[in-house]
C-alpha cells in the first residue's frame, strides 16, 4: 500500500528541536540508547551543544518513561530515530526492544533560483491540484528548473536561448510544465487525475513550441507561415500575385455565338 507522506510520516522544520520519547509499561529497562540515522544509514552525532546530553528517565510503578531532546538535522531528507531498551536482570540483559520511526526534515525558507515563471503561482496552483498544503519552494524548485531547461533545449534548436526577458506565454508555459510534473510526483490518489482543462493548456504550449521550431510562428506569436495564404507581398496590378495566379483578363463575348449554342431561345428573345 502506498504511504501518504503528508499523513503518516511526521515532518519537522530543519534545525528545530524536538523531544523524542519511549515508554516501556512492562518493566523498567536497565539500559536505554537513542540514535538518529542519516538518510545514508550513518549515525547522526549530536551537535556540539548536545555533546553531553543523555537520556532522561522518569516515572514509577514499574513504568519506564524515557525522553531526550535533540536538535534536528539541517539537511532535507528522511531520517530514522531509534530507541533500544535492554531488559532487566541477568537473563534479559543481552535482549533489547527496538523501536524506530521515520521522519522527514523540510525547509520552509524561501530560496532563489532563476526561472521564467512565477514560483508563487506554481506553489499556489500545485497545492490545490496536488492536495498537499505543505509543499515548499524546495519542492517546486527542481520542477521549475526542469521545465526551464526543457524549454531552452527544445526552442534552442531554432532561436537563441535563454530568453531575457521571456514573453508572458513562455513564462506561463514554464509554470504549466512545472505544475504538470509536480502533480505526477506528489499527486495523491484521492485527488484524481489532473483536470482535462489543464492537460489542454500543456498540449497547447507544446504545440506552440513545435510551431516555433517549424518556423510557422515567432516566439512572440507572430504568424509566419501556416501553409495558407496569410498576406500578399505583391500587387496584382502591374504584376503577378505572390501565390502564382495570373490576373484575370477582360474577355468580350459575342451574343450571336451564345444564341447559336443555346438554340436562339435566350431570355433576350422573350416578348416584353
Amino acid at each position: 500500500m502506498a504511504i501518504d507522506l503528508s499523513g503518516n510520516i511526521a515532518r519537522f522544520e530543519a534545525d528545530d528541536i524536538r523531544m523524542f520519547s519511549y515508554i516501556d509499561a512492562v518493566s523498567v529497562p536497565t539500559t536505554v540508547s537513542f540514535a538518529i540515522y542519516n538518510p545514508d544509514g550513518t549515525i547522526l552525532p549530536p551537535t556540539a551543544v548536545q555533546s553531553g546530553m543523555t537520556v532522561t528517565i522518569s516515572g514509577g510503578n514499574n513504568v519506564g518513561m524515557f525522553y531526550v531532546f535533540r536538535q534536528l538535522p539541517s539537511s532535507r531528507g528522511f531520517y530514522t530515530a531509534e530507541w533500544k531498551a535492554y531488559g532487566s536482570g541477568t537473563a534479559q540483559s543481552s535482549l533489547y526492544v527496538l523501536t524506530r520511526e521515520v521522519f522527514e526534515i523540510y525547509k520552509t525558507e524561501p530560496i532563489s533560483f532563476h526561472s521564467y515563471g512565477n514560483k508563487n503561482t506554481v506553489m499556489r496552483v500545485s497545492r490545490q491540484l496536488v492536495g498537499r498544503g505543505d509543499l515548499t519552494e524546495y519542492d517546486i524548485a527542481p520542477h521549475m528548473l526542469a521545465a526551464y531547461d526543457f524549454i531552452n533545449a527544445k526552442l534552442g534548436t531554432s532561436v537563441p536561448v535563454p530568453f531575457n526577458p521571456a514573453t508572458n506565454y513562455i513564462a506561463q508555459g514554464e509554470e504549466i510544465l512545472a505544475i504538470y510534473t509536480l502533480h505526477g510526483t506528489y499527486g495523491a490518489s484521492e485527488k484524481g487525475e489532473i483536470p482535462p482543462a489543464f492537460n489542454k493548456l500543456r498540449d497547447d504550449f507544446l504545440a506552440y513550441m513545435d510551431a516555433v521550431i517549424a518556423g510557422e510562428i515567432t516566439v512572440d506569436g507572430t504568424l509566419i507561415n501556416t501553409g495558407r495564404i496569410s498576406q500578399f507581398t505583391g500587387g496584382i496590378e502591374g504584376g503577378l500575385p505572390t501565390f502564382g495566379r495570373r490576373a484575370f483578363e477582360f474577355q468580350r463575348i459575342d451574343w450571336s455565338i451564345l444564341e447559336e449554342e443555346w438554340g436562339n431561345d435566350g431570355w433576350w428573345d422573350c416578348p416584353r
